[in-house]
């Protein structure tokens, strides 16, 4: 595994680029999965088509993306609790604060947040298409 400073900038530059896409497209994700549709049988189909294309081309890549990022640093996660566990348990080993090892741990909070989000969004809008 590479060092701890290198997995946090790693995590860290994949949550920005995460959260740059998801502001560009979050405006667009929620009118979707708001959407109203028209009584009119061919404006709803348009309307309806556009909600699959938000899913498809917006929502689920992503989603994805997320779920991605959260599991690609899971290993890692595991380590560091495993380590906070150890070092509750037994008191006096030595153990110190890693401010780096809690910042990381925050970050993956932050991604699977949004993951979750954005996987009930997923949901929503394959509700609107389908019904």
């Amino acid at each position: 595994m590479s060092s701890m400073p290198d997995a946090l900038s790693a995590a860290g530059l994949l949550l920005a680029a995460i959260a740059l896409v998801y502001s560009a497209w979050s405006a667009s994700i929620e009118a979707e999965a708001k959407r109203k549709y028209s009584a009119n049988a061919g404006i709803k189909a348009d309307e309806k088509r556009e909600t699959r294309r938000v899913l498809n081309a917006r929502a689920w890549p992503m989603t994805v993306a997320c779920w991605l990022v959260f599991v690609t640093f899971i290993p890692r996660s595991f380590d560091i609790l495993r380590m906070i566990w150890g070092c509750a348990r037994v008191s006096g080993t030595g153990c110190s604060y890693d401010d780096v090892s809690a910042i990381f741990l925050i970050t993956q909070v932050v991604v699977v947040g949004l993951a979750v989000h954005l996987t009930t969004q997923v949901c929503q809008l394959r509700k609107q298409a389908s019904g």
